[in-house]
């Protein structure tokens, strides 16, 4: 006679422990040492409306050019401003467009500030109303990567502003530029310049000195906000 033996195992099942959450990396950005500033604070500035917004703008130049001030009023950080400005007349037709230039920095926390010019060339401006749009990235980006450089002194002298600028990325960058807005007493930005460094490549953790030639404008700069990078190099 055969027998069937049937053997019954019991299974228990454990449900596994939930992961444990890793934690955001801490970001290695410190950008109060790429933004300088003499006989003022960015914090001096208006605050803005929500968004990427121009907080601060100057009167336009013989040639076209207005020097402004962004606020990222975002929850994010943003990379690489980039700024189109519209002039209209009264009755709203079109006079004019411009693209900015030099913004900088180019790493802009929330809450943080960049500036540049935009360049409306012979647009007829007297009267008109500017709209500026701003974009920006949302990450620094892979190739012909932008890096700021921290301030490491500055100051006005005679018609420049000099200093020198310490690369504190790790890797090489060149074409170092720097670039600087100047403020009246009331905050309202003058005149805007920037300048390339003499030493077109800085390796990581050197120093390299700058010189921006204000053009005869340096009466105009008795306040200003100084900010300067390059692009990597490896």
């Amino acid at each position: 006679m055969e027998i069937e033996v049937t053997r019954l195992v019991e299974v228990v099942i454990t449900a596994s422990p939930p992961p444990t959450p890793v934690p955001s990396p801490t970001s290695e950005i410190d950008p109060t040492a790429y933004l300088a500033a003499a006989n003022m604070s960015p914090d001096d500035l208006p605050t803005g409306d929500a968004g990427l917004v121009v907080i601060a703008a100057g009167f336009p130049s013989n040639f076209g050019v207005i020097p402004v001030v962004v606020r990222n009023n975002t929850d994010a950080p943003i990379y690489n401003l980039e700024i189109s400005a519209t002039a209209r007349s009264a009755d709203g037709s079109v006079l004019g467009t411009a693209s900015g230039r030099n913004i900088a920095p180019g790493y802009v926390p929330p809450g943080g500030i960049a500036f540049g010019r935009v360049l409306f060339q012979d647009a007829p401006l007297d009267g008109a109303t500017i709209e500026y749009l701003i974009t920006g990235d949302d990450s620094a980006g892979t190739i012909f990567t932008h890096r700021d450089m921290e301030i490491s002194e500055h100051n006005l002298v005679g018609g420049s502003v000099v200093g020198s600028l310490l690369n504190s990325n790790p890797t090489a960058l060149d074409l170092i530029n720097v670039a600087v807005i100047c403020f009246d007493d009331t905050l309202t930005p003058t005149t805007a310049r920037d300048d390339y460094t003499d030493q077109d490549r800085v390796e990581a953790g050197a120093e390299v000195p700058f010189s921006v030639d204000l053009l005869g404008d340096e009466a105009q700069c008795g306040r200003y906000l100084l900010a300067g990078g390059g692009w990597e190099a490896d």
